[in-house]
């Protein structure tokens, strides 16, 4: 059986060949083959409703094809419903033929059923479009250079940090006392070649990094490629030994593990006692 919230990705090809994307998620458990039956029905009911009189399924389940052409039996209880239903449909069109897909071919349908199936706000989804965009060339080529913008801060938080180092220029806005909170700060800090390293008491020098990198960091040495999903303290002391620093680390690997689903569900509970246990002696 499957767990819940599975995917379903379908792709309709028109005559004029314009390719229309569809997907659907299951909030129930299913077996596989009953999961593969109900793609196969969820593109051909849409086919049905839009009145074509020509169909041809491409489905990368041999057992769902073969069955469909009535060369297979059907063993399992569980699909003869769905199979009854299918050729049901069929009826509805004047040619239906349906034709195995190598699962290699069918990578467009598996990514909207893998997209679906881990997608939490699916009205978040419905609000924007999707865009992919496939890029043929690098962002920069000759004498040309071409900026592309994603979303990057502004100012990272060391920013007056790094200013009042390299040029000794304290902020506009900035009061008495936080120009003396500047310099005091400054002195833990070095900028060599336009970065900004934080001097650690042990005489390490740790690169600091802005909120963006800072936080993809996190995810990757988390839950990455055989990530171990450490604790926060672990996660913590793996970054500064890799030789990375922001202000507010330790209180993000906390809240990094708080919400990671895989923590909340497979973590050690601890049941130790929040005092100390002393033995009772009888008089």
């Amino acid at each position: 059986m499957n767990a819940r919230e599975v995917g379903l990705g379908v792709v309709l090809i028109t005559l004029e060949e314009e390719t229309l994307p569809m997907a659907k998620r299951l909030d129930f458990k299913m077996t596989n083959n009953m999961v593969e039956y109900k793609a196969c029905l969820f593109v051909i009911e849409v086919v049905v409703v839009a009145g074509a009189k020509h169909l041809m399924v491409y489905k990368d389940s041999m057992l769902v094809i073969q069955q469909a052409l009535e060369e297979w039996k059907v063993n399992e209880e569980r699909l003869r419903p769905y199979v009854n239903y299918l050729k049901t449909l069929v009826w509805n069109f004047s040619k239906c033929s349906f034709v195995h897909l190598p699962q290699d071919e069918n990578q467009m349908a598996d990514a909207l059923a893998t997209l679906l199936s881990m997608w939490v706000n699916l009205s978040w989804l419905l609000m924007k479009p999707l865009m992919i965009m496939k890029l043929g060339a690098p962002c920069y080529q000759g004498d040309h250079t071409m900026q592309v913008q994603i979303g990057l801060e502004e100012k990272p938080w060391f920013y007056d940090l790094k200013k009042f180092i390299e040029s000794r220029e304290y902020p506009e806005e900035a009061t008495v006392k936080e120009r003396y909170a500047l310099r005091i700060q400054a002195r833990n800090y070095i900028s060599h070649e336009e970065v900004l390293y934080r001097r650690m008491v042990s005489g390490v020098q740790l690169r600091c990094v802005t909120k963006a990198e800072a936080q993809v960091m996190m995810e990757k040495m988390h839950k990455g490629v055989c990530g171990p999903h450490m604790h926060n303290i672990s996660l913590n002391r793996k970054i500064m030994r890799q030789g990375y620093y922001w202000l507010i680390m330790e209180k993000d690997c906390i809240a990094l593990m708080r919400r990671c689903r895989e923590c909340q569900l497979y973590s050690d509970l601890s049941l130790v006692f929040p005092i100390e246990l002393h033995n009772l002696m009888s008089p």
